[in-house]
């Protein structure tokens, strides 16, 4: 629940996007750059709190990260009355988010039994794709009846509760749910050891999320400008947001019951993925346009929860900040991702956008199956 609620900031702004832009007085271009603004500030400051996390704990970090996102949230609300106030309230929005992610790992680590990890870690992710659906529901019942102020203040309130409901339990990390034992702890001044071996993952995640991100951001306005209804597309992104979220909740399942194998899991689903992408490009009609978009949502962007239970089972004395890092990969390409698929789009076609988006997830893959060795041999030093 927090690390998905502190996506609501971009989100909702998404979603209210049409009411926010004639109020505020901004254009697509600069909508484009809040979200660049969000993932931006969220990749400075992951690799940072993740070490700080290790230090505080999850309770603390989860509660850091509802307050910075309760803040942004109430700043758009209240406070913002031009597109500068906006981006600074995404700002913080986004220390927020990158605060949330190395919290929730590290409960889900040090709370969860292994053998069930992998699913608890598909769970968590599946909240993303869920608040997605939720941010565009919120527009036609909340920004289009009431205004898109009360969007973000009733957010605001329910970021506030969760909050306020991390128990005191949940920072009881000190020994594992499946033992007792977390794993040879690292001291956090150590953790620039933990680098080299996260730098070709953190690139992997960046490059499978510039191609995830940028479908979730364009499949409405591709498919509208190949013809298909705008009811229609919308209803396509709806039903590919629901294969997302069974996609990764599988994905963790299949983790629980392939061990050591977690990375070429993800390999897969990444040129699966590809696979979508480059239906897409085809611009094949409706029959094709659905399977495409479900396979590129449910698979093509369906692993991150493995991906971070991997990085986890290889890094349990310090996951905070081991996903810390590798999610400062991903907020980079989150951040990049549909610039550069707008970029591509503009100047030549959607076509090659989403071939340009398939490359991405087959590099990504490359990514992933480089990685395993490194983190074997990892585990095989003292």
């Amino acid at each position: 629940m927090v690390s998905s609620s502190c996506f609501l900031p971009v989100f909702l702004t998404g979603a209210f996007a049409v009411q926010m832009r004639a109020d505020l007085g901004f254009g697509v271009g600069q909508l484009g750059f809040t979200v660049f603004v969000f993932f931006m500030a969220s990749a400075l400051a992951s690799a940072l709190l993740g070490r700080l996390i290790e230090r505080i704990g999850s309770r603390w970090g989860m509660r850091l990260a509802a307050a910075f996102a309760t803040t942004s949230l109430i700043g758009i609300a209240s406070v913002a009355q031009e597109w500068v106030h906006l981006v600074g309230a995404l700002v913080v929005g986004g220390v927020g988010n990158a605060a949330a992610h190395p919290s929730t790992h590290l409960l889900l680590a040090r709370a969860i039994s292994r053998p069930r990890q992998g699913l608890a870690f598909g769970l968590k992710q599946a909240a993303t794709p869920a608040a997605t659906l939720l941010s565009g529901l919120a527009a036609p019942l909340v920004a289009v009846t009431v205004g898109w102020r009360w969007g973000f203040a009733g957010a605001a309130l329910m970021v506030a509760i969760i909050g306020s409901l991390v128990r005191e339990g949940d920072d009881l990390c000190a020994r594992a749910a499946d033992g007792g034992d977390a794993g040879p702890t690292r001291p956090v001044w150590r953790v620039r050891g933990l680098l080299p071996p996260l730098l070709l993952p953190a690139m992997g995640i960046g490059l499978g999320s510039a191609a995830g991100v940028s479908f979730a951001a364009f499949l409405v306005e591709s498919s509208v400008a190949s013809g298909v209804d705008e009811a229609a597309a919308g209803t396509l992104l709806a039903a590919a947001s629901a294969s997302g979220f069974l996609g990764r909740v599988l994905a963790g399942w299949l983790a629980d019951h392939c061990p050591a194998r977690h990375l070429h899991v993800v390999a897969a689903m990444l040129v699966a993925g590809a696979a979508g992408y480059s239906l897409l490009a085809t611009g094949a009609g409706p029959p094709v346009l659905v399977v495409a978009a479900l396979l590129a949502f449910g698979a093509g962007w369906g692993w991150p929860g493995v991906f971070h239970f991997a990085i986890v089972s290889h890094f349990r004395g310090a996951p905070a900040a081991a996903t810390g890092v590798t999610q400062t990969g991903s907020y980079l390409g989150s951040a990049t991702g549909p610039l550069a698929f707008g970029l591509v789009a503009s100047q030549w076609s959607y076509s090659a956008a989403w071939f340009t988006s398939a490359g991405l997830a087959l590099l990504a893959a490359a990514a992933m199956l480089s990685t395993r060795p490194i983190l074997r041999r990892r585990l095989a030093e003292p």
